[in-house]
């Protein structure tokens, strides 16, 4: 059974792009899909790569968020004074990604929909997470979807979506 940290544990309060990338290249990504985890009670499951990536493409989903998460960190980042946050998160995200493999575990022979799916789906995470981090950091943004979702990365399991209103619900993971 995989162990998975909470978010707090994984990453440090006021983490560095520097802390975030050491975490992303710790995770394990996607090599554990399917696996039982010792947190399965307090989300939902779901149970092959076609069910996660149908959720991911889903209307209540973007690129694999949700809109209100997004909404929220992109609100606080729209005023004039944010856009220099913005655009360090924006640079910190897109190196991020350079430096990673994110779909190297992506079993060969899926569809080819589910399979760019995924991987937009991995590189909005990405980008998003680094956006909440600088938004929480400078502008005291609240929101913690995505790195609520960090833990389960790490481990190599896919957050895919949300069930219910969030904050309100649970987090599905394949």
């Amino acid at each position: 059974m995989i162990h998975i940290e909470p978010w707090p544990s994984v990453l440090p309060a006021q983490p560095t792009p520097a802390d975030l990338l050491a975490v992303l290249m710790r995770a394990r990504w996607l090599a554990s899909v399917g696996q039982p985890s010792d947190t399965d009670h307090a989300v939902t499951r779901e149970g092959s790569w076609a069910a996660a990536a149908a959720v991911l493409d889903g209307p209540e989903s973007t690129s694999g968020t949700l809109d209100a998460p997004s909404y929220e960190i992109l609100q606080c980042l729209d005023a004039e004074e944010s856009q220099e946050t913005a655009q360090l998160a924006d640079a910190a995200a897109r190196d991020a990604v350079a430096a990673l493999t994110l779909s190297q575990h992506i079993p060969a022979g899926l569809p080819l929909d589910v399979d760019v799916t995924i991987g937009d789906a991995l590189t909005s995470y990405v980008r998003f997470l680094h956006l909440e981090v600088f938004a929480a950091a400078r502008l005291g943004a609240t929101c913690t979807y995505f790195r609520g979702q960090l833990p389960w990365f790490v481990a190599g399991l896919l957050p895919c979506g949300w069930v219910g209103s969030w904050p309100v619900g649970r987090l599905r993971v394949f």
